[in-house]
């Protein structure tokens, strides 16, 4: 039997957004960043790409097994402390903690601890989970 697995990350985007400013504000680089209109070369039949909307990714570690309240102690840890900036980043931004799970059963389930969804809370970071359900053998 294999174990789940999870993934992490905080999304943050609008039209305004420059990667480079909340980079800055953040204290880390992104694990993926775009400015809007920015073009894009993509990866199947190099078709050309137009960010619809300026984008800042900052990624966990995969986990397996799933460990998705480490993941979100690990994004944090990394990021700014600054309630200030959290407040001027969620005025101007959309934020979100993209979580996602992949099963290895049909029953397994997901967790973070109390200090976890508090520091969401204080950030006004919204939470996203998608629950990949295993592939059946036939």
């Amino acid at each position: 039997m294999s174990e789940p697995s999870s993934t992490a990350c905080l999304r943050i985007w609008g039209d305004t957004l420059i990667p480079d400013e909340v980079s800055l504000l953040l204290g880390a680089q992104p694990t993926h960043a775009r400015t809007k209109g920015e073009v894009t070369l993509g990866k199947a039949l190099g078709r050309q790409y137009v960010a619809k909307t300026g984008t800042w990714h900052f990624n966990a570690s995969p986990r397996s097994p799933s460990d998705l309240d480490a993941q979100v102690s690990e994004i944090f840890a990394a990021l700014s402390q600054d309630a200030q900036v959290w407040e001027q980043l969620s005025l101007h931004f959309e934020l979100d903690l993209f979580c996602g799970l992949f099963m290895a059963e049909s029953s397994h389930g997901i967790w973070l601890c109390s200090e976890n969804l508090r520091l969401l809370g204080e950030r006004r970071v919204s939470m996203e989970c998608c629950v990949y359900a295993p592939c059946s053998e036939d």
